[in-house]
C-alpha cells in the first residue's frame, strides 16, 4: 500500500483533490477539514493516503496528518461505516473530540453530521468504546499508562464530563512522577 504521496495540489474541491507527481495527476478523495485547511493550487503538498479496494472499485482518501487517516481507518472498522460516511466524520470531528465523545456516548454529536443517522451514531460510540481499550489514539493524547486512561474513566463513569476529567487526570500526571490509579482519581478530584 502507498502510505504518502508528496506532489504539486493542481486542483481542488469540496470532495477530491487532484496531486500531480512525475507528470501524473492522481485523484484523491478527501474530507471537508482537509478542503478547508488545504494549502492554495501550486503548492507542494504531502497527503497520507488510506486505500479502499472493493470489488467494483479502487479508492484513495487524503488526509493531511497521519491522526487523521487514523481516524479514518477506526471509523471504517465499526460496522455498517463505509469510506463515505467515514470521511464525513473525520471532517466534522478531530482526534481531541473523540476521546469526549466516545466516553459520554455523545451520539447526538456524531448524528448532526450529514450521512450519519442515530443508530450509526450509537453504534460508532458503542464499538469504539469497546475498543478504546486498544488505545488507539496514542492513548488519548497524554496518558501513556493505562492508569491514566482508568483514571479518566473512572471519573467520567462518576458523572464528570470527559474534558474536565482529562483536565484534571493531565495535570495531576504532569505534576506527579507517577501513582497509582487510586491516588491519581483523589487528587484528580481534588481539582475538579
Amino acid at each position: 500500500m502507498i502510505d504518502y504521496i508528496k506532489g504539486k495540489l493542481q486542483h481542488i474541491t469540496g470532495q477530491k483533490a487532484i496531486i500531480e507527481v512525475g507528470g501524473i495527476g492522481y485523484g484523491i478523495f478527501i474530507s471537508t477539514d482537509f478542503f478547508q485547511n488545504a494549502p492554495p493550487s501550486g503548492s507542494e503538498i504531502k497527503i497520507y493516503l488510506s486505500t479502499v479496494i472493493r470489488e467494483d472499485s479502487q479508492r484513495s482518501y487524503g488526509f493531511l496528518s497521519e491522526k487523521q487517516r487514523e481516524l479514518f481507518e477506526m471509523f471504517l472498522n465499526v460496522s455498517g461505516v463505509g469510506p463515505k460516511t467515514a470521511l464525513a466524520i473525520v471532517g466534522h470531528v478531530t482526534e481531541d473530540d473523540l476521546p469526549r465523545i466516545i466516553f459520554e456516548n455523545d451520539a447526538n454529536r456524531l448524528s448532526k453530521i450529514q450521512g450519519v443517522g442515530k443508530k450509526t451514531a450509537e453504534k460508532i460510540c458503542l464499538e469504539l468504546k469497546d475498543k478504546w481499550k486498544g488505545e488507539p489514539l496514542s492513548a488519548m493524547k497524554f496518558a501513556s499508562s493505562s492508569v491514566g486512561t482508568d483514571a479518566i474513566a473512572a471519573l467520567v463513569h462518576l458523572g464528570y464530563p470527559y474534558l474536565r476529567a482529562e483536565k484534571a487526570v493531565k495535570k495531576v500526571l504532569d505534576a506527579s512522577q507517577g501513582c497509582s490509579a487510586d491516588i491519581l482519581i483523589t487528587e484528580s478530584l481534588k481539582i475538579i
